[in-house]
């Protein structure tokens, strides 16, 4: 507890100094200087929002509801050097009476090729850049499906009606990534690894102490995009190993890519996983994914994913297959935009329906209605999940 306070307090006077200082950088006590004022070294901006939603399941007594309201405080210094980004949520939970403060994103991105020295233009630091602190990273090609990305998920939030954003959990890590011609390599390395936010997450496990990297070589040619991926860390959601949860340690390979087909385009993803667990038990994996999107017509486009897992131990809820179809909509104006997706797996027969509308009445206000249906066994995946069913609404203002 008193870690969260300090982590709150560090955040208000953090977003209180740069709102102090973005208001001091424009010059205007200098009169002569009124027709062309000093640009803007700060941009502040944000979202408030208010989200209102129903379990579908009942308890005994009345629907469980949810009210809730954030605040999104965000800011940024960007120089040709040096890009500085901070975002922080401050949450209230009007049922349970709690709220919450999260930094989101602190942190600090050097960009080498802009920097105005004949010395470094002319050395390999020209096509370095560097990001380092908190911040969200996301690799791969899948819609909702992760193959490569293997960076913290907040499933919490896919489920419960927030912003598609919020399924990226914020991870303290230093980015480093370099660029010659078409090829770039990144290198991600997290000094502790970050563990998924689950629906019923066991708290008492905590996080995994160990380090992790995941590097990712990527490149263009003829139209189309590749990318190769590796990583040594930690699985991040705790696994069942002689009847008690673990975070194993994990080693991966993976590729990528996309090209075009006919009138869409067509991608391709596959992972190879090595894990161990504490006691020495080994397991490995294969993920294989294949998807193609097209525009059916204007405003109007589909998409159609087949995502197969292959389990050195076999069980009746592994080997899973998926199969995902999405249906998305963009008015001409585009103030309307809505999406309708299903996932499918015919060999553990559960299956997610997700549905969204917003409807955006000016630049700074829109709304969101949808809803999130889980339907399976209680032992499967999507089964499980199935008391999360809900419907929602979220009201948002962005200034």
């Amino acid at each position: 507890m008193p870690c969260m306070r300090l982590a709150t307090a560090a955040s208000l006077i953090i977003l209180l100094s740069i709102v102090l200082l973005s208001k001091n950088s424009y010059g205007d006590d200098d009169w002569d200087s009124w027709e062309t004022p000093q640009e803007r070294l700060i941009d502040v901006s944000g979202f408030s929002q208010i989200k209102l939603g129903k379990l579908l399941e009942n308890n005994a007594h009345e629907p469980i509801k949810t009210r809730q309201g954030l605040l999104r405080l965000a800011a940024n210094i960007d120089e040709n050097f040096y890009r500085i980004s901070f975002k922080n949520d401050l949450s209230y939970n009007a049922i349970s009476k709690q709220s919450h403060n999260k930094v989101r994103e602190m942190s600090v991105e050097l960009d080498f090729a802009n920097v105005q020295s004949r010395a470094i233009n002319q050395s390999f630091l020209a096509n370095l850049s560097l990001k380092v602190g908190r911040q969200s990273l996301s690799w791969g090609l899948g819609d909702y499906i992760f193959i490569n990305d293997l960076f913290a998920k907040n499933w919490q939030s896919f489920f419960n009606g927030d912003d598609v954003q919020y399924l990226k959990s914020p991870t303290d890590a230093l980015k480093l990534s370099y660029f010659m011609d078409s090829l770039g390599i990144d290198v991600v390395y997290q000094p502790k690894t970050s563990r998924d936010i689950l629906i019923t997450s066991p708290s008492v496990l905590g996080t995994p102490q160990r380090s992790s990297i995941n590097t990712r070589l990527h490149f263009s040619h003829q139209q189309s995009d590749y990318a190769f991926y590796a990583s040594d860390g930690w699985v991040n959601a705790p696994q069942r190993v002689s009847r008690q949860l673990e975070y194993l340690a994990q080693k991966t390979l993976g590729a990528s890519m996309i090209t075009p087909v006919l009138t869409g385009l067509f991608k391709a993803e596959l992972g190879q996983y090595w894990q161990t667990a504490a006691n020495g038990s080994s397991f490995n994996q294969q993920r294989l994914l294949l998807g193609y999107e097209w525009e059916l017509i204007t405003g109007i486009s589909a998409s159609t994913q087949l995502y197969i897992e292959h389990d050195s131990h076999s069980n009746a809820r592994n080997n899973r297959q998926l199969i995902t179809t999405q249906l998305s909509y963009t008015s001409d104006n585009a103030l309307w935009t809505s999406s309708v997706m299903a996932f499918y797996s015919p060999n553990h027969s559960d299956s997610y329906f997700r549905a969204s509308a917003t409807h955006r009445y000016s630049d700074s206000v829109s709304v969101t209605a949808g809803i999130n249906n889980l339907a399976g066994a209680d032992d499967t995946f999507f089964g499980s999940l199935s008391q999360t069913n809900n419907i929602y609404l979220r009201f948002t203002y962005f200034y």
